[in-house]
């Protein structure tokens, strides 16, 4: 798996972060543990931070189908967007969350206004993943699966074809003979 800074880490890399601060948001989040292969509850405008495993966001507005948009590891993050109706998150592997309510995090930007910058990064950064689905989404067929393994090739090990090929845009059989 990927090794990642914890969160306190990260967040001092991004930006300042006061000891204060960093105390109300640990006090302030709540832990959850998962098995793999889970569904995850979605409050709206929520964040959810990995502290460990491998997830997958499902989006599927518009859609017959539900489409994997992100895989999200150790050490990275997730807005849940205020219509969680449309977007669902599954384990993949044994997972611990930290989750953080819109009211908490709405609280906390008010009384540390440096989280607001911090805020403003993590979001930045959870964008960069979709960016990178979209690029590997608008490339050619022949493409597509080395897009992939440039961007998650530390994750393919734990995903099913289905999956990647779900995640990529193609059919998981054109998938197979890609993959051999």
């Amino acid at each position: 798996m990927v090794a990642t800074l914890p969160l306190k880490e990260l967040l001092e890399r991004l930006s300042s972060l006061r000891e204060e601060a960093w105390k109300q948001l640990t006090a302030r989040a709540m832990q959850r543990h998962y098995k793999a292969h889970k569904s995850i509850a979605l409050p709206p405008n929520g964040v959810i931070y990995v502290e460990a495993g491998l997830l997958k966001q499902y989006e599927r507005t518009a859609r017959e189908a539900a489409a994997i948009n992100r895989f999200l590891t150790t050490g990275q993050h997730i807005f849940i967007p205020a219509q969680p109706d449309n977007s669902y998150i599954k384990t993949i592997i044994e997972s611990k969350l930290w989750y953080w309510e819109e009211e908490v995090v709405h609280g906390l930007l008010i009384a540390y206004p440096e989280l607001y910058r911090l805020y403003q990064l993590l979001r930045y950064r959870y964008d960069a993943l979709l960016d990178i689905r979209i690029r590997i989404l608008e490339s050619k067929h022949t493409q597509k699966l080395d897009l992939f393994h440039q961007h998650f090739h530390e994750i393919r090990p734990y995903l099913r074809i289905k999956d990647v090929a779900n995640y990529i845009g193609v059919h998981p059989n054109y998938f197979s003979k890609l993959y051999r």
